[in-house]
């Protein structure tokens, strides 16, 4: 559905900030991160096994006035990588259309080829097209492009949002959830692993397929809505990738205020789905562009999370007592910024010539401002990203919501 794809693509032109709206995050530690100061020598450069060894001994710790979290996300592999991205484009149109049909549990209940679609094109690329139908008896809609771009809508304009949000669980960043985590949905209870199982099941049979079997699929953030008027809830959950062991954030474009620039563009990548009815998906939207891969290359050793620590320190005035909540090690999506020359910092394209995948050391505070009408609360408050490849240093104040 277009609409909602481009009101999706707006609030990455602005930083929409939220407070906190949910409860504590089920089985993440709660403790508190310990005033003993830690001194740890290192080269810029160690190996992976290494990387992980000074992970462990950071975590709750501080160093050089930097306050750490009790869990630090760190991903058990031996290799990371530098990815160049290229546009994606299907083989079939019919490809987006089977997606959308096996994902989506409702589109069997309307009568499809008795619709007439609403098509779109460009004048600026002639291989563009897209489609969209909406039965105006149900409500039901299905809209795709040949970006990758798909989605199937059964919610008609009920999802819940932020405001009505009751706890949330960011698997990407330490939390857990157990069979105890049960939610009466609207036909019926079932539990918050149940729910993921279920979608990452969808995500990781079908969008592979598209994305040519390069990524996985992991459910990193699940918000419980509660409908104020029923009694029941929603899961809405944020799909990222997870490309061979590491995952990418799934934030939206990391922002910083007017007058300062980066001669590059820092962001995050997800879908997202929300479960009304247990064992089935009433919303699905990929959001932005399925990706495709060019060439990658392998990289044995990385910057070291301590140096990176130590780097921070150094290059970020009046950093002493700074507190991070969320930390680890993932790939955002980088790319040139072709606003530099003016001093402003551009938000992310879609793929184009300059598009990379990068594994970053991120460091992140809690988001906060006032709540907006977003599907997810996935947003970063203050973050530092030290790229892992060649150590540059990123002071961002926020990110977007979606």
């Amino acid at each position: 559905m277009f609409h909602r794809k481009i009101g999706i693509y707006c609030t990455l032109l602005c930083c929409i900030f939220m407070i906190t709206g949910c409860e504590n995050a089920p089985e993440r530690e709660a403790k508190e991160n310990s005033k003993q100061e830690i001194k740890m020598s290192s080269s810029k450069y160690v190996s992976m096994e290494e990387a992980k060894i000074q992970v462990h001994a950071l975590e709750g710790k501080s160093v050089d006035g930097v306050h750490l979290p009790e869990h630090i996300s760190m991903p058990d592999v031996q290799k990371i990588f530098e990815v160049k991205l290229t546009p994606w484009y299907p083989n079939q149109k019919n490809d987006l259309k089977i997606v959308i049909k096996n994902m989506w549990n409702d589109y069997k209940k309307t009568d499809w080829a008795s619709i007439k679609e609403m098509t779109f094109s460009s004048k600026k690329d002639h291989t563009y097209y897209g489609g969209q139908k909406k039965d105006k008896k149900t409500g039901l809609l299905y809209s795709y492009d040949s970006d990758g771009f798909f989605c199937g809508d059964s919610l008609k304009d009920t999802e819940q949002t932020a405001k009505s949000c009751v706890k949330e669980i960011d698997f990407e960043w330490g939390d857990t959830a157990s069979e105890k985590d049960v939610y009466p949905l609207k036909d019926g209870k079932i539990s918050v692993p149940k729910a993921v199982s279920y979608t990452e099941d969808l995500f990781n049979k079908n969008v592979s397929k598209l994305e040519k079997g390069k990524f996985q699929y992991k459910v990193q953030h699940l918000y419980v809505m509660k409908n104020m008027k029923t009694g029941c809830y929603d899961y809405n959950m944020a799909i990222g990738r997870v490309y061979k062991g590491i995952s990418f954030d799934t934030s939206s474009d990391f922002g910083i205020s007017e007058g300062r620039s980066y001669n590059k563009v820092h962001c995050g990548i997800h879908m997202l789905a929300v479960m009304r009815h247990k064992h089935s998906l009433d919303y699905v939207n990929s959001c932005r562009e399925l990706l495709d891969i060019e060439k990658e290359t392998e990289k044995e050793n990385i910057i070291s999370p301590v140096w990176a620590l130590q780097s921070i320190n150094k290059k970020i005035a009046h950093i002493d007592g700074f507190r991070f909540q969320d930390c680890g090690l993932v790939y955002l999506l980088v790319q040139d910024n072709k606003l530099a020359k003016d001093n402003q910092q551009d938000v992310y394209q879609q793929v184009n010539e300059t598009t990379y995948l990068r594994p970053v050391w991120l460091f992140m505070s809690k988001g906060s401002g006032v709540v907006s009408d977003t599907m997810t609360r996935d947003r970063h408050g203050t973050s530092v990203v030290v790229d892992a490849i060649d150590g540059t240093l990123y002071y961002y104040e926020s990110t977007g919501t979606y």
